[in-house]
């Protein structure tokens, strides 16, 4: 599997080849994008490569110019990759390095908070004053109530 550095796209052949080998390994990729900047680190040349997996994982590959991957990262983490020339080894070394660390990710997902957008939030003079109004109306409601009992009992 091979990349074709200047024609890299997230419907190429080699990247369609890449979803195919991990959905036999059991991994369902959702998403891929391939980043169009060239970037250059420690005089190599590499664009990156992002799979994202049902379960939120996600896989980064550094693709050189010759089209060969030289780095994998694993949600952010560099992956060590023992069978680097056969791919279908090294698909499987992937996968169960996800499967090894699921859990552990899944725990760190749950921690995570949640970030509401500004529109939901209100300030609170606001519902201060909100629930004041509806307290007095509450309160009317309750004075009329013992008005017409009273009307009622005479």
């Amino acid at each position: 599997m091979i990349f074709s550095f200047e024609d890299m796209t997230d419907s190429s052949k080699a990247t369609k080849a890449l979803v195919r080998y991990f959905a036999r390994a059991g991994e369902q990729v959702v998403q891929t994008t391939v980043d169009p900047k060239v970037r250059r680190t420690a005089g190599v040349s590499y664009r990156q490569m992002s799979l994202t997996f049902a379960d939120g994982q996600v896989i980064t590959m550094f693709v050189k110019q010759t089209g060969d991957i030289y780095q994998v990262s694993l949600n952010g983490k560099a992956l060590a990759i023992k069978n680097q020339s056969d791919q279908e080894k090294a698909v499987t070394e992937m996968v169960s390095a996800m499967d090894s660390g699921r859990a552990k990710f899944q725990a760190a997902l749950a921690k995570a908070r949640a970030v509401l957008p500004p529109s939901i939030r209100m300030a609170v003079p606001k519902i201060e004053v909100a629930l004041k109004e509806k307290l007095a109306g509450l309160d009317e409601a309750i004075d009329l109530a013992h008005k017409e009992l009273e009307a009622i009992d005479a």
